[in-house]
């Protein structure tokens, strides 16, 4: 369509510019519509997510209401069979015959005689057979007895023989383990001696190795100083020969003296730091090489003495373990302070529990006690009122039946009956799960007054 108008001549430039900046507008619009919606969308994902809520809440509160009118229907069941189960009883202990009665106080005493007779009898022979029991049982024991310390003196014996053999061979190997311990610090002295010359071997190495590479690394600053002032000499001696050349050839107006002073002052400057950081670098070069070669050396005089080394492992490993211990009982301690701290929570806990269900009992009853005096109140208002309306109902027939004899005396006219109130008794509703009382009062139209 656009190429259409250009063909033609009516699309040009300034309209181009003109539809595109409208374009622009309608997406940033488009964008702001969008970037709403959503700040929309999230107000109603977060109106959705409470009214979820409030519904579960009351699904909740609901199912626990049904649950309470059935536990209290079962209450009422229960309390119900109980009643009847009294009133069961109570009929059987009416219905007890006076025969048994008579015939229980005849031979009662004769019962009781031959039942105390029967029970000394029967307490004679137990005590007879316990005794027979016992006797029995005191042979067997001390048959046992005997015969454990005839078999325990015999095993005394042949331990003491075997201890006396065991003695004698542990006083020969104690003999040779008293030798063997001299033997061990005989060679303790020993290996101590060759580790302290050995010791001193080493420092003495050590001491002649650092004066050798001092003096070797002294001597290559020098050949390297004196390297470089050759070359540099040499340079000299070069740029002198090239100005004489110069000045031979004849005078150009400039002085080369001049000239070359800056670079001469520069190139020994560079020439310098070139020298320090090569004989730095061949400085450190020589002390790692020496000191590997001094670590060598030690390794292999510890390689030679392992029984030093072996007593330093062994003392380390001591106080790691001791240190593992102290670590462990700070760790045991403190865990017990923090369940000495959590068991007095949890009693005190359950000391706010048990309060908080006491003072909830009390509370509860006190309202039982309430409820059952209102309604107690309830019934004696409901009587009064019952009474009340009746002798309202008298009073207003009394009065309508003067009124229509006073009307029939003046008027001449016919009495009329005077019509019936009827009263109806107020219903009264009860719910348990609410505690709470409905009265509903019914009454028709008084009539003429």
């Amino acid at each position: 369509m656009y190429k259409q108008f250009d063909q033609i001549g009516l699309w040009s430039p300034r309209k181009k510019a003109m539809t595109s900046e409208s374009l622009t507008i309608r997406h940033r619009t488009v964008e702001r519509t969008v970037q709403g919606a959503h700040v929309s969308l999230n107000k109603v994902m977060a109106v959705t997510t409470m009214k979820e809520q409030h519904d579960h809440e009351k699904n909740e509160l609901t199912r626990l209401n049904t649950r309470f009118v059935g536990y209290i229907s079962r209450v009422k069941q229960i309390e119900t069979e109980n009643k009847q189960l009294e009133l069961k009883l109570d009929n059987l202990r009416k219905h007890w015959g006076l025969d048994s009665i008579r015939l229980k106080l005849e031979f009662e005493q004769t019962l009781q005689q031959t039942r105390k007779t029967i029970d000394q009898t029967s307490f004679n022979k137990a005590q007879a057979e316990l005794g027979a029991k016992r006797a029995q049982f005191n042979i067997l024991n001390y048959k046992c007895l005997c015969d454990d310390v005839q078999h325990w003196s015999n095993e005394d014996k042949a331990k003491l023989a075997i201890l006396e053999t065991s003695l004698s061979s542990n006083q020969i190997e104690s003999e040779q383990f008293h030798r063997l311990i001299n033997k061990l610090r005989n060679d303790v002295d020993k290996y101590r001696s060759d580790m302290k010359y050995l010791l001193e071997e080493i420092n003495r190495l050590a001491s002649e190795l650092d004066t050798e590479i001092k003096g070797r690394i002294t001597i290559d600053g020098e050949i390297q100083t004196l390297q470089e002032q050759i070359q540099f000499l040499t340079v000299i001696h070069e740029q002198e020969m090239n100005e004489l050349r110069i000045l031979l050839l004849g005078h150009t107006g400039i002085n080369p003296t001049k000239f070359y002073i800056n670079e001469l002052q520069n190139a020994i400057v560079e020439i310098r730091k070139d020298f320090g950081k090569l004989s730095r670098l061949q400085q450190q070069e020589l002390e790692n090489y020496y000191q590997l070669k001094r670590t060598e050396l030690v390794e292999q005089i510890q390689r030679k003495v392992p029984v030093r080394t072996g007593h330093i492992d062994y003392k380390e490993s001591i106080v790691t373990v001791r240190q593992t211990i102290i670590q462990t009982k700070k760790e045991k301690n403190s865990l017990q302070n923090e369940y000495e701290i959590n068991l007095a929570k949890m009693n005190d806990l359950q000391f706010k529990y048990d309060t908080l269900k006491r003072e909830n009992s009390i509370i509860i009853g006190q309202r039982d006690y309430e409820i059952v005096e209102l309604r107690n109140k309830i019934m004696h208002l409901t009587s009064s009122y019952d009474r009340i309306i009746s002798n309202k109902t008298i009073l207003e027939f009394e009065i309508s039946t003067y009124r229509n004899l006073l009307s029939a005396q003046e008027g001449r006219m016919p009495i009329k009956p005077p019509p019936i109130i009827p009263i109806i008794k107020p219903e009264i509703e009860y719910s348990e799960s609410e505690s709470q009382y409905v009265t509903k009062f019914q009454r028709s139209a008084k009539g003429i007054v």
